[in-house]
C-alpha cells in the first residue's frame, strides 16, 4: 500500500491456502448430466403419443412386440434416476450447510488455543498405491507430528503406573504420536504444535491451522462466501429441478397403460425416496462423518512411553523411504536411537520407533 499501511491480516492469502474451483467450472462442470437429464424428459413427454400407446390395433400391436418393440427407457427408470440424483444433490446441501460450518468452527477453536506444545513433524510422500487408486489428487497429504503429552500425570494415572522408592524421579514422561493433514509437504522440527483444551491427543503443527483458517477466512472477508453461492446458484436449482422433473415423469405414467410404470407406484416411490432415503443419507451419513472426522482430528493418536527431557523420537527407516525403494533424506535429521531415547512398547500395544 502506498501509505505504509499493513494490509488486513485476515485478507492475506496464507501461502500453500488451498486453491478452490471457481462457480462456472461447477456448473460446468454438470452439464452433461443435465443434458442426459433434460433427454430422459423429452422421452417422458413424448411417451404417450407413441404407436404402441395410441393404435387400437391388436395385429399392430402384435407385430410389434414379436419384433421386439421399440427400445424404450422405463418411465420408472427415469424415475429412480432422477430420485438418485436428488438425494445425492441433498447430501451436498447437509454437507455445506452443516457440516462445513462445523468444521470451521472447529478449526477455528485451533487457531484461539492458548494450549501449545513443541514437536517434530515428519512428511509422509503418497505411496504409489494410492496415487494409482485415487489418481494421486483425492488423497491429502499427511504427516506423522510428534510431541510430548502435556499431562502424563494423568496417563500414569489411567494406566496404573508404580514408581519406585526413589520418587519422582523414576516417574515415566509419555510422548504423543498422531498422523495429520498438512498442507507443507516437508519434515520440520521443534515447531510449535496447537493443542484443544482438555484432549491431549489433538496436536496439529500451528503453521497447518493458519493455513487452514486463512482457506476460507478469505471468502468472509470479503463477503463472497463460495458455500452459500454453490447452494444459491447450483444445488438448490438441482434438487428443483429434479424433485419437479420426478413428478412430471409420475403424471405421464397416468397418460399410458403399462403395468411397470405404473403411477401409483411411481408416487410411492416418489414419498419413499423424498422422506425416506433422503433424510437418512443427508442427515445421517452427514452425521457420521462428522463425527469419524472430529475424533480424527481432535482425539486420535497414540501415547508412548518416553522421555520427554530428550530428543523427540523420529519414525522408522520404513517410513523415510521413498516409492521407488530409496531414502527421503529431507527426512532424516539424524534420529537417536531407541536406548538413547528410552523409548519402548507399552505392554506391546505399540510398536518402537527410532
Amino acid at each position: 500500500m502506498a501509505s505504509g499501511a499493513p494490509a488486513s491480516p485476515h485478507r492475506q492469502k496464507a501461502p500453500l491456502a488451498p486453491a478452490g474451483g471457481s462457480l462456472p467450472q461447477l456448473i460446468l462442470a454438470t452439464l452433461p448430466l443435465l443434458l442426459v437429464l433434460l433427454y430422459f424428459l423429452i422421452l417422458a413427454a413424448r411417451r404417450p403419443e407413441m404407436d404402441i400407446y395410441t393404435r387400437d390395433d391388436d395385429a399392430y400391436l402384435d407385430e410389434a412386440f414379436e419384433n421386439g418393440g421399440p427400445i424404450l427407457v422405463g418411465l420408472m427408470d427415469m424415475l429412480y434416476i432422477f430420485l438418485s440424483v436428488f438425494v445425492l444433490w441433498s447430501c451436498l446441501a447437509v454437507y455445506l450447510l452443516i457440516f462445513v460450518p462445523r468444521r470451521h468452527a472447529l478449526i477455528e477453536s485451533y487457531a484461539t488455543s492458548s494450549t501449545v506444545v513443541l514437536g517434530n513433524v515428519h512428511y509422509r510422500p503418497k505411496s504409489s498405491w494410492s496415487k494409482l487408486v485415487a489418481c494421486g489428487c483425492f488423497r491429502a497429504e499427511t504427516a506423522v507430528v510428534t510431541y510430548a503429552h502435556p499431562d502424563p500425570e494423568v496417563v500414569n494415572r489411567e494406566r496404573g503406573t508404580v514408581y519406585d522408592d526413589d520418587g519422582p524421579a523414576r516417574r515415566k514422561d509419555w510422548i504423543v504420536r498422531r498422523v495429520v493433514k498438512t498442507y507443507r509437504p516437508y519434515s520440520r522440527e521443534n515447531v510449535p504444535i496447537v493443542l484443544l483444551s482438555k484432549l491431549p491427543l489433538s496436536g496439529i503443527p500451528r503453521d497447518d491451522v493458519e493455513v487452514d483458517v486463512a482457506s476460507f477466512r478469505m471468502s468472509e472477508d470479503y463477503k463472497h462466501d463460495r458455500r452459500r453461492d454453490v447452494c444459491r446458484w447450483v444445488i438448490f436449482p438441482w434438487l428443483a429441478f429434479t424433485i419437479f422433473s420426478s413428478m412430471f415423469v409420475i403424471t405421464r405414467m397416468s397418460r399410458i397403460y403399462d403395468p411397470i410404470d405404473d403411477p401409483s407406484r411411481g408416487w410411492k416411490a416418489f414419498l419413499l425416496f423424498v422422506f425416506g432415503v433422503t433424510p437418512l443419507l443427508a442427515l445421517g451419513g452427514n452425521y457420521l462423518r462428522w463425527t469419524q472426522y472430529k475424533n480424527y482430528k481432535s482425539n486420535s493418536g497414540k501415547v508412548l512411553e518416553g522421555d520427554r527431557n530428550r530428543a523427540l523420537p523420529f519414525p522408522e527407516e520404513e517410513e523415510l523411504k521413498t516409492e521407488d525403494g530409496g531414502m527421503n533424506w529431507s527426512n532424516v535429521f539424524g534420529a537417536p536411537s531407541d536406548e538413547e531415547l528410552g523409548i519402548k512398547d507399552e505392554e506391546g500395544s505399540y510398536r518402537n520407533f527410532t
